[in-house]
């Protein structure tokens, strides 16, 4: 999951801000890093402080999903870097509570490794073929809070274990809704907008009719927040 919000992240980023080697660089270290500090030692993930960062996380991607492009590539960068290292540490920091023992670790191992490549195909070669928008970063999110909330579910040290305190659940489980009913109104909302949308190896393109029914009525293509085109619809101006 956290290979999954990598690319949906780098991709949204790149998509809304440019597409440069620093805003790939940028993500995969933050991952990195994550994995990093996961490992090290148990001391350095502390399950309160970050699944509870998750919060705050996930409204800075929805409000960031929803501002677009009328925030600035720093105010971009800086939210969508936040949110990534807040959910990979979630989910790598759980991933280091499970390591097995020593006789299992080489299976244990086996495991992530396919997990980063199972990532890495649902974003890069299904997702194209099935969304015409970077929708996997919406599921992403929604994936991540979800096996999160499975990972301190099932874990009998933790004081969320078998969904008790019930109030506690929810709680979390009235959030978690709220958070699938946004996530999936904007992705209903970004596709209404458009006359039409195709997606491909370099992003996205859309097309958007402007001023319908007046003399200056134009169809605009769009990749982001990039104008590449654009064009009247009135005969004498075309």
């Amino acid at each position: 999951m956290a290979a999954v919000l990598l690319l949906a992240v780098t991709n949204q980023m790149s998509l809304d801000v440019a597409v440069i080697p620093f805003l790939w660089v940028l993500p995969l270290s933050l991952y990195l890093l994550s994995f990093i500090i996961a490992f090290d030692h148990e001391r350095w993930y502390n399950r309160t402080v970050f699944t509870g960062a998750l919060i705050p996380a996930m409204a800075g991607v929805v409000w960031m999903l929803f501002y677009d492009v009328n925030a600035s590539a720093l105010l971009q960068i800086g939210v969508y870097s936040i949110a990534l290292f807040v959910c990979c540490m979630a989910c790598h920091g759980e991933l280091a509570r499970l390591k097995p023992h020593p006789r299992y670790l080489t299976s244990y191992f086996l495991g992530i490794a396919a997990g980063g490549v199972l990532g890495g195909v649902l974003v890069g070669v299904v997702a194209p073929r099935v969304f015409n928008l970077f929708f996997e970063l919406h599921l992403g999110v929604l994936a991540c809070c979800a096996l999160v909330l499975l990972a301190i579910g099932t874990d009998k040290q933790s004081g969320l274990y078998r969904g008790r305190p019930r109030w506690a659940w929810g709680t979390i489980g009235v959030g978690y809704v709220v958070l699938a009913v946004t996530l999936g109104y904007h992705a209903r909302r970004s596709t209404s907008f458009a006359m039409a949308s195709s997606r491909n190896f370099y992003g996205v393109l859309r097309v958007y009719a402007d001023n319908v029914g007046t003399p200056s009525e134009t169809y605009s293509l769009l990749n982001g927040r990039i104008l590449h085109g654009l064009q009247y619809r009135v005969t004498d101006k075309r």
